[in-house]
């Protein structure tokens, strides 16, 4: 079996440079230990760097998006912490591709030439989870369509819960698979939501698996709350 895991941009600018997010700092530990795991069982990594130039702000993107980052040959360009190490030299089943915007269009081709044939299974990480995360995943989701294709929710950083639940909704549409459910039905609990401020929280049980099974009539509760 091909197994591939793709870490999306996870670089000094997105976790202590210019668009940090300490979120995305705690995934470390857990994504080094992925890839290593993945190589030490045969498997296949591909690593993706988001690149600009000098120019980024005259560009779609940096007018969209007006924040300097991930400048070719700058220190935020590089992977972050223990990850660096796969930038050095060459390493068998290691390979990076750079990607000048959200999604990388030369991405399938890169997986395929890297796994010697199409992937039969393909997990997901990194960040930002809404924006090269999801981009990401529905190239590859589109381009190999027998293959298993994951996000690693917990190995992935948004830059706000709105977009990760935003993230998940949108992947739990188009497969199963791409946003699996963290929590077993076991161990799903029931919780009490205000209507009037919950719609986020509703979001995180969602996400987390819970099931909605019963909404109490506003006037008998005191607050109004939604019971899931």
């Amino acid at each position: 079996m091909r197994e591939l895991l793709v870490v999306i941009d996870y670089q000094n600018d997105f976790v202590t440079g210019a668009l940090g997010n300490p979120a995305a700092a705690a995934l470390e530990p857990g994504i080094a230990a992925r890839v290593a795991a993945q190589l030490e069982r045969g498997g296949r990594v591909l690593f993706t760097r988001d690149t600009h130039g000098t120019d980024y702000l005259n560009t779609r993107e940096g007018r969209f998006l007006p924040v300097a980052h991930c400048i070719k040959g700058s220190q935020g360009w590089g992977l972050y912490g223990s990850l660096s190490q796969y930038e050095t030299g060459v390493r068998d089943g290691v390979s990076i591709v750079d990607k000048p915007t959200f999604g990388c269009a030369a991405l399938p081709a890169e997986a395929e030439a890297l796994c010697g044939g199409a992937p039969d299974s393909i997990e997901i990480c990194g960040v930002v989870t809404d924006i090269c995360v999801v981009s990401n995943a529905v190239l590859l989701h589109s381009a190999f369509l027998n293959a298993r294709v994951a996000v690693l929710k917990d190995l992935c950083a948004a830059a706000t819960p709105e977009g990760r639940a935003f993230a998940g909704r949108f992947l739990s549409l188009l497969g199963e698979r791409l946003w699996p459910p963290c929590a077993s039905p076991e161990k799903r609990l029931a919780a009490a939501v205000p209507v009037k401020t919950g719609g986020l929280l509703l979001d995180g049980f969602f996400e987390a698996g819970f099931t909605l099974f019963l909404v109490r009539p506003l006037a008998a509760l005191r607050p109004h709350y939604l019971l899931t």
